[in-house]
């Protein structure tokens, strides 16, 4: 039998991870306060780039929203699923090496769980500058504490975890605004933890998707974080597993 070859390894993580977001509580809640923050920042019919744009249900919320939506993502098969939902303009592209869009024609770029993929991080945040209007701004999330890397992060095809001074250094470096900076996702605190010792017994333990959560366990977490999203609406929250950030192009 022929060893799995990256290329396959990638075609399955992108399709776990389009049906996955359909229904499991982590995607629906981080949709919904995404959403929730494009539609305070820009008005209906402004243009939207989502980098990164895996199983496309973003994209397509985003566009179902009023907005038009460009969807990229170094993954053929992303973008084969983004097409699917109905974003026709979808077309692969490596952001860790440029972006393909002309100069200020983008209104908001939104970057969910994408930028801990890409090794030179900093070439893309000044490409988003690049091709966003002065006045635009980007939506970022991504895992937070270093310290919490785990074989998770590595079956998820992770380069880091990050901390608030990383993602101000990336802004000022840019020349961005940050506007807002938040964690999000204080109940997957635990797990983060559970799995760094399960690491200690098993460095090597690989994953074949997102774990169950049992009813008993969901209904409560998605009470939590939907609180937790009308809380980070209105101020910062001091911990959690996912750093928030946006940043303004304002020059």
């Amino acid at each position: 039998m022929n060893p799995t070859t990256d290329k396959e390894k990638s075609n399955k993580w992108i399709a776990i991870h389009h049906e996955t977001e359909k229904n499991y509580w982590w995607f629906i809640l981080k949709r919904e306060l995404i959403l929730y923050f494009i539609q305070s920042l820009i008005k209906k019919n402004d243009s939207v780039l989502e980098i990164g744009c895996g199983g496309g249900r973003l994209s397509c919320e985003i566009q179902q929203s009023g907005y038009k939506v460009i969807s990229t993502d170094f993954e053929p098969s992303a973008v084969h699923y983004t097409k699917g939902s109905g974003i026709m303009n979808s077309f692969v592209s490596n952001s860790g090496e440029g972006i393909p869009i002309r100069d200020e024609s983008i209104d908001l770029i939104v970057m969910t769980d994408v930028l801990e993929h890409i090794l030179d991080h900093a070439l893309t945040i000044q490409e988003c500058h690049r091709v966003l209007k002065r006045g635009g701004y980007i939506v970022i999330t991504v895992p937070a504490y270093p310290c919490l890397f785990s074989s998770w992060d590595k079956w998820n095809k992770h380069y880091r975890r990050y901390t608030k001074k990383q993602l101000v250094y990336l802004a000022e470096t840019s020349h961005l605004k940050i506007k807002k900076l938040t964690y999000w996702n204080i109940p997957g605190i635990p797990f983060a933890i559970l799995r760094k010792i399960k690491d200690l017994f098993n460095p090597f333990q690989n994953y074949e998707g997102f774990p169950p959560v049992p009813a008993f366990i969901e209904i409560p977490l998605k009470w939590f974080v939907s609180a937790e999203n009308r809380c980070v609406r209105k101020f910062s929250l001091p911990i959690g597993l996912s750093l928030i950030c946006i940043f303004e192009k304002t020059e």
